[in-house]
């Protein structure tokens, strides 16, 4: 998705949260450009250098701020970027973390540039490898804004049809399943829908609602209740529709001749985590909902 919204959806500038993610390094983020200079960017992300970065053990992995299982700025790397790392830590590899809007995160992947983008679906990027095991789920709810008119009517909806115009926010560029998909180009083109951009777009969906610019948000329950405590506003989104349940993966770069490979290793990583206990430490400790992940077990799968 594109946005034609203004000044919400513009890109926010790029800030690096270079994080090394070697086996027993630790997990301390990078001053960002405001907070002077942190090291230099490796390769894979500088602006400017066309072509892949060289394939080495150590990888580039990308995503936008979508916490709990993204980190974004200082403080935790997220759930599925520490299940990133452990899944690939016995084939020898290590992983470096940054912090980029969604849309440059693809960009950069497809290009070999950075080697997997992490939390990515299908739908989004279908040129992207995906290995077959899910890292974790993503669970959309529709939310309005606490005492707004629409909670105060108790206002429900069963699906895009119930929507009857109202105008919805959601984040550039995400996958919103097949039904939400369709009526995102429909309220494009009828002037209800607002794509909010940069690196921590759940920040820029409740501004949305809160300035009377959306009535509506689409966005991952587990992402709304992790924002809403760190500003410690609980109960300042109200859940009024289920959208659907997907699947989030760690999508590896066409450009590598082993994306394949690095692809198996990700699966073969992922099932360890899963039946180690490792999966669920992670868990239990960022308070994600367990529906958000891959069943212990059996080894729920795509």
């Amino acid at each position: 998705m594109r946005p034609a919204c203004g000044a919400l959806c513009r890109r926010a500038r790029w800030m690096p949260v270079a994080v090394a993610l070697a086996a027993g390094a630790g997990c301390g983020h990078a001053p960002s450009e405001r907070g002077g200079p942190g090291p230099a960017a490796p390769p894979s992300v500088e602006r400017g250098r066309p072509g892949p970065r060289p394939q080495t053990a150590r990888l580039v992995a990308v995503a936008d701020a979508w916490m709990p299982f993204t980190g974004g700025a200082g403080g935790d790397l997220g759930a599925a970027v520490e299940l990133a790392r452990e899944a690939l830590r016995a084939s020898g590899h290590t992983v470096e973390y940054r912090v980029l809007p969604w849309s440059r995160c693809l960009e950069l992947v497809r290009a070999g540039r950075a080697d997997l983008a992490v939390c990515a679906v299908p739908a989004e990027a279908p040129d992207l490898v995906f290995p077959s095991e899910p890292v974790a789920f993503s669970r959309r709810r529709l939310f309005v804004l606490r005492g707004s008119k629409l909670d105060r009517q108790g206002w429900r909806c069963s699906g895009p049809g119930g929507m009857g115009g109202l105008r919805l926010v959601v984040p550039q560029g995400y996958d919103l399943g097949p039904a939400w998909n369709r009526y995102a180009r429909e309220a494009r083109q009828a002037g209800t829908l607002l794509e909010v951009g940069g690196e921590n777009p759940i920040e820029r969906q409740i501004s949305a609602l809160e300035l009377g610019r959306a009535d509506v948000a689409l966005a991952n329950a587990d992402v709304v209740a992790w924002h809403l405590r760190q500003i410690r506003r609980e109960g300042l989104l109200v859940p009024v529709g289920e959208v659907g349940r997907e699947p989030l993966s760690i999508a590896v770069s066409p450009a590598r001749k082993d994306a394949r490979e690095l692809a198996e290793r990700l699966d073969e990583g992922l099932r360890r985590l899963r039946h180690d206990g490792t999966q669920e430490r992670i868990r239990k400790r960022y308070g994600i909902s367990a529906e958000a992940f891959p069943r212990t077990d059996a080894g729920e799968g795509r």
